[in-house]
């Protein structure tokens, strides 16, 4: 008899609640337009602290059960699988979302040809929608995973590498003002970095940010973690209070160039997910299929926040800028990640489970 695999429930939910998160990110939950000053501090603790664990949660429990699943099968068969699918449903989006990306790339660029260029360019290493980032940089990190373990690189090995890059995209980050220095001391040095920056559009990508996330997904499913709960959740704790310090003191440094990542948040997301991996919750259907809805809430809610929009904006432009914008695409991001999966149960509709599976 093969033994039955577990199926992590906690994990799960904790994927629904982070693929809100990522609406939030993108659109703020208390209104464009806030009324009060508690609005703009809600704003700010949801957009730019709490919705920041969201991503890296995704890039853990990817890497997490990804190589867990090749250390069984082996010969990383399902890693290509994995990367195939997802390239699959990065084109799929891709499209999806072109006429409303490509539209605003033109208009920026002013012709045709640049813009063409520029759709190529953040494709590549920015992602074809706002949000569509994280598939090119998982994909990424997976596949540059599997090469070194297929080349025999320790899982530690992979860890310390990963790190370094973490570390030098702060520096197109939170940190970016430790390289001000430089405009003076080294201008032709800081000229280059500042050109590779910009072409690749930002560090929150597959080598500067994925990379050391999915890498410390694959250690912890492949080599025995052996940190107590307890410890776990300490150690998370401690590592969100000096996150928070961290905020305030690149902030009151003006050192920021973006806040996507920061130093603390690599070891409170490990050690978040450590601690939710380790929760012991009934193995039901239901949080089976929690995975696609939390996928496809976050492959949809763009769209639904330019359809919330638009219904909006006939009720009155206020009403566009309020909380109602953030409640609205919410809703109907969830309203169709739940119906899409039910349709694609039935027969002329299979082919829905393309846009998330």
């Amino acid at each position: 008899m093969t033994e039955k695999k577990k199926q992590y429930s906690a994990i799960d939910v904790a994927k629904l609640f982070c693929a809100i998160l990522v609406v939030i990110i993108h659109i703020p939950p208390f209104g464009k337009q806030e009324a009060s000053t508690a609005a703009h501090f809600l704003n700010l603790f949801f957009q730019n602290f709490l919705a920041l664990f969201a991503v890296p949660f995704f890039f853990l429990a990817s890497g997490f059960f990804v190589f867990r699943k090749d250390r069984s099968e082996g010969d990383f068969g399902y890693a290509r699988k994995y990367i195939l699918r997802l390239l699959r449903i990065y084109l799929i989006w891709s499209v999806i979302y072109f006429p409303f990306f490509f539209t605003r790339i033109w208009e920026e660029q002013g012709t045709i040809p640049k813009a063409i260029l520029k759709y190529i360019r953040l494709s590549i290493f920015a992602g074809s929608y706002d949000h569509l980032w994280y598939l090119t940089a998982l994909i990424f990190s997976v596949a540059l995973i599997a090469l070194l373990l297929h080349l025999k690189a320790s899982p530690k090995a992979i860890l310390i590498c990963a790190s370094v890059f973490y570390l030098f995209g702060l520096l197109g980050q939170s940190w970016h003002g430790l390289l001000t220095p430089l405009q003076t001391s080294a201008p032709s040095v800081y000229d280059a970095l500042e050109s590779f920056r910009t072409f690749i559009s930002t560090t929150r990508d597959g080598l500067f940010e994925g990379f050391l996330f999915v890498s410390f997904g694959m250690f912890i499913a492949r080599e025995e973690v052996k940190l107590k709960t307890k410890e776990a959740g300490m150690l998370c704790f401690l590592s969100v209070l000096l996150m928070v310090l961290e905020i305030l003191f690149v902030h009151h440094f003006h050192l920021a160039f973006r806040t996507d990542i920061y130093l603390f948040l690599a070891p409170a997301c490990i050690f978040g997910f450590i601690l939710i991996s380790r929760i012991e919750m009934p193995e039901k259907e239901i949080y089976r299929k929690l995975r696609s809805v939390s996928s496809l809430i976050f492959y949809l809610h763009p769209l639904c926040y330019i359809f919330a929009l638009e219904i909006l904006k006939r009720i009155s432009t206020r009403a566009a800028l309020s909380p109602a914008a953030f409640v609205l695409t919410l809703v109907l991001s969830v309203l169709y990640a739940v119906i899409i999966p039910k349709l694609s149960e039935s027969k002329g509709f299979t082919w829905m489970r393309k846009l998330y599976e």
